[in-house]
Parts: C-alpha cells; sequence; structure tokens
C-alpha cells in the first residue's frame, strides 16, 4: 500500500468575501448543490465553506496529477459523515483519475484557528499501483 498526502491552508477571509460578494457562478462551480445547502444552513458558512474548499484542493493535491480537461470543483464533495468527521467523495473525471492513480481510499481531516483553516487529504493506493 502506498500513501499520497495533500494538504491546504485557507484564510477564511477569502470566504467571508466570496460571501458578500453573493457570486453565484463562483458557488455553483466550485460546490455541489448539497454542499452549498448545507453550508449556508451552518451557524458559520464562511467557515464551513472555507474548509470545504480547503479539503478540496487537498483532495486534489492528494492525487498527485495535473488539472485535465473534464475535471471540476463540483466532482469533488467535502461534507461531514454523521458523527461530524470530515468526509471528501469523487466522481467523474475526479473519480477516474484517482482510479487510475491506484488510489482505493481517501482519509480526510480539517482544522481552523484563528484565520486560517487547515486540511489534510490522503490517498491510499493499492500495492500494485
Amino acid at each position: 500500500m502506498g500513501l499520497r498526502v495533500g494538504v491546504d491552508l485557507f484564510r477564511i477571509q477569502r470566504m467571508e468575501q466570496a460571501l458578500r460578494r453573493a457570486d453565484s457562478i463562483y458557488f455553483s462551480q466550485t460546490f455541489t448543490r448539497l454542499e452549498y445547502e448545507t453550508g449556508l444552513a451552518s451557524e458559520r458558512p464562511s467557515l464551513w465553506f472555507a474548509e470545504r474548499l480547503a479539503l478540496k484542493e487537498a483532495a486534489f493535491k492528494s492525487l498527485g496529477t495535473a488539472w485535465t480537461e473534464g475535471m471540476s470543483w463540483v466532482q469533488i464533495e467535502a461534507l461531514s459523515t454523521a458523527y461530524g468527521a470530515p468526509s471528501v467523495v469523487l466522481s467523474g473525471e475526479m473519480s477516474a483519475r484517482a482510479a487510475a492513480c491506484g488510489v482505493c481510499r481517501l482519509s480526510a481531516s480539517v482544522s481552523n484557528d484563528g484565520d486560517y483553516v487547515i486540511a489534510v487529504v490522503t490517498a491510499e493506493t493499492d500495492p500494485v499501483s
């Protein structure tokens, strides 16, 4: 088994600015409908969206591949399990790219302090990749 790691640090203020602009194109290109609705309903939307964007970026980095045609941010869905732990699920071209890299499982962690959030995503690969 191999392990690939992706890490992202994100300033919460950037998401506060995006929310103030109410840029629907940005949010529809970056977050799934479920992510968007969950984020808006959260206690602190700017923190929720900042954490999810950091998780998406870390997930992409964990794949160790370049961005290619057909990939989009909405093909990485970052939500939470029933117990509150972060969860990352891939679909479409992102899922195909992960499979081509031999990725069999993603694990995620996110934390925040002050003005920043940090996310780590590990991608486990099967022994033959």
